[in-house]
């Protein structure tokens, strides 16, 4: 179990890890245009690091760093304003801020002032890092009274080092597995997927040859791994980790063995055992016509079209509904068919809809073991209207897959279990977990 899976369950937080970089303009006291009509406007950058090891270990769930660049001017004077406009435009999306005490956020989140030497060597020959501690103003919706204290800051900010890999090198890691102690240990992994520039997905290793024997193990010696005992990939334990905790490169699986491993994580999560190809609904959706289809532990239907917000409302609920189906037979998910089979379809723009894939893709990143994204599929179903396609209108399908090893039991990021029972999902209490475990062992 990671520090961010513990850090989720104790605080009840909901929070997409990760680094977030981008440049944010701002303008400085002096807006008087120049002989064009032109007002200059600055911009400095920022990195908002999310659910890194060392902030969770002390209680925080995120580092924000502010950093002044050389062609703009200093951005100690308008701290507040910057961190407040972050505020608004960010933390709803990362940290889900309307569900969370305002004073509890603000607690958690530490920001970082940063100068670097380029921005004036005279003045920051070896660069400058303070943390800026501020009150939030709940009535005035802004932070104030900032206080500075410089600090030596000079780990992973704004130079995250990328360490040179490739599927199948086997590394020492930063790792915890679930069920074993809660410290994080340092344990051989293998890579499994590169995943992204940040994080990468990886299965750990053991070499306790007495670890229950599942289908899901692969066992490599000497002569096909580097390394110097007999040991047993854990796939059904992979998940996602940042890049920065693999430490040092001590085997690489041989041709055969990675074969085997890429075979089996993509095997894991075929939803059809006959086929590897995973395709949308053969069926015409119409409005105000009743699909053949009935809701049982196959199929789910949701409204949602009342709906305020059907990005966030999708979004709050779909890792659930997932986590019912893998902990099931798999399934499909539609949203935009009422509970009396009858299709209302979901107003999505297309900026909506690529929204709603990323904030899916997002939310079921958490999910413990983690999910191949590639096994998981989301389609838009274009609607009808009496006989002419309506451009606005939408059912949403996410196929889930099953997973080929009925024994791994899925989480939620909030370390919750669902299963499917006679067509809808149910949460499993402690016991229940037990005895789930228990009916699949005898199966």
């Amino acid at each position: 179990m990671s520090w961010l899976t513990r850090q989720k369950r104790r605080n009840n937080l909901t929070f997409h890890p990760g680094v977030y970089k981008f440049n944010w303009p701002y303008l400085c006291a002096s807006i008087a245009p120049d002989e064009y009509n032109n007002v200059q406007i600055y911009t400095c950058e920022i990195e908002i690091h999310v659910g890194h090891e060392e902030d969770l270990k002390l209680d925080r769930i995120a580092t924000i760093y502010v950093k002044a660049i050389k062609e703009g001017v200093g951005i100690t004077n308008y701290f507040e304003d910057i961190s407040t406009k972050i505020r608004f435009s960010f933390f709803d999306y990362i940290f889900y801020e309307h569900l969370l005490d305002e004073d509890l956020l603000t607690n958690l989140v530490r920001w970082i002032e940063y100068y670097p030497k380029e921005f004036a060597p005279r003045i920051f020959p070896q660069g400058l890092y303070k943390e800026v501690k501020m009150d939030w103003d709940n009535k005035k919706k802004r932070y104030q009274n900032p206080k500075w204290n410089e600090i030596n800051e000079e780990h992973f900010v704004f130079e995250v080092k990328d360490p040179l890999i490739d599927q199948g090198d086997i590394f020492l890691a930063e790792f915890s597995l679930p069920n074993l102690s809660l410290q994080t240990q340092i344990r051989p992994v293998v890579i499994i997927s590169k995943d992204n520039n940040f994080q990468t997905i990886v299965a750990p290793l053991t070499s306790n040859l007495n670890y229950k024997e599942m289908q899901s193990h692969i066992l490599i010696n000497p002569e096909n791994s580097n390394l110097n005992r007999d040991s047993i990939i854990l796939v059904e334990q992979a998940r996602a980790i940042e890049k920065r905790y693999l430490k040092t490169k001590i085997g690489k699986l041989s041709k055969v063995h990675l074969d085997t491993l890429l075979n089996m994580w993509k095997t894991m999560f075929v939803f059809d055992e006959q086929s590897n190809e995973i395709t949308p609904t053969d069926i015409r959706f119409e409005i105000g016509k009743t699909i053949s289809l009935e809701e049982d532990n196959y199929y789910e239907f949701k409204d949602f079209s009342k709906s305020g917000n059907i990005v966030k409302t999708i979004t709050n609920c779909v890792d659930e509904y997932v986590c019912s189906f893998l902990n099931s037979q798999g399934g499909r998910i539609f949203f935009g068919i009422n509970n009396d089979r009858k299709i209302v379809g979901l107003k999505l723009s297309y900026k909506e809809r690529d929204e709603l894939k990323c904030s899916i893709s997002s939310k079921l990143y958490n999910l413990l073991p983690s999910l191949d994204p590639t096994s998981y599929q989301i389609f838009f179903h274009n609607v009808f209207s009496i006989d002419k396609l309506n451009n606005e209108f939408f059912v949403v399908e996410i196929i889930v897959p099953k997973p080929l090893d009925e024994m791994t039991l899925f989480f939620t990021g909030g370390n919750e279990s669902f299963v499917r029972v006679n067509g809808s999902k149910k949460k499993l209490n402690g016991l229940e977990i037990q005895d789930w475990i228990r009916r699949r062992m005898k199966n």
